[in-house]
């Protein structure tokens, strides 16, 4: 895999490069996907996201560009790192337990202002349509969907959302990753990698 996602994890995972990630630090979640964790902490799904790119059958299409310098790789590894930006102005807390609606929406509003006076703006629509749509594949994914059903599902968010499919997918597994499901529900948790990642190994991607 060429250097593309280490070079755009070198430059975005660092808080001092965009200080707008700042506000994340301090913010804990309780549910069951995340155990008092710190919001800031859970950016390193970046990590994830550049491990799992770098499979054979991904690397034509990561390594793709999307403007100015930039491949689809490096700016979902940058979606990746904003995707919870919303979380701090979002948050709810019901005694102990903890939930951030429409912090996807929101989140996708807030990337595009801290986004579009640095980079091309087919690098920031891209990041803000991923971020924006980042919750769909979560429900999903629920071991409580059918095979019908979630074959249905996955097949209209598909032609729904085709030009960021992949990425999707991709993030959704970084995502699973990242939080602290394996610990709360581990059989929900491995439903949730197996099934993504049989999705991934049956993409038969070259542009």
């Amino acid at each position: 895999m060429p250097k593309g996602p280490e070079k755009m994890t070198n430059k975005f995972e660092l808080v001092d490069r965009f200080p707008e990630l700042v506000k994340l630090k301090g913010v804990v979640e309780n549910n069951a996907w995340h155990d008092y964790d710190d919001v800031l902490k859970h950016t390193e799904v970046m990590k994830n996201v550049k491990s799992i790119i770098q499979r054979d059958n991904l690397e034509v299409y990561f390594n793709q560009p999307v403007g100015g310098e930039f491949t689809r790789g490096e700016t979902l590894v940058m979606a990746a790192a904003f995707h919870d930006i919303a979380k701090p102005e979002t948050i709810e807390i019901n005694g102990t337990v903890t939930s951030c609606p429409n912090h996807e929406l929101i989140g996708a509003g807030q990337t595009e202002e801290i986004l579009k006076s640095k980079f091309d703006n087919n690098v920031v629509n891209r990041v803000v349509s991923i971020i924006q749509n980042h919750g769909v594949p979560i429900g999903i994914f629920s071991p409580e969907k059918s095979e019908d059903q979630f074959k249905q599902e996955l097949y209209k968010l598909k032609q729904e959302k085709g030009d960021i499919f992949v990425d999707l997918m991709v993030l959704v597994i970084a995502d699973t990753k990242s939080s602290q499901l394996n610990k709360k529900n581990p059989e929900e948790f491995n439903f949730r990698i197996s099934l993504g990642n049989k999705v991934l190994n049956e993409l038969s991607l070259e542009n």
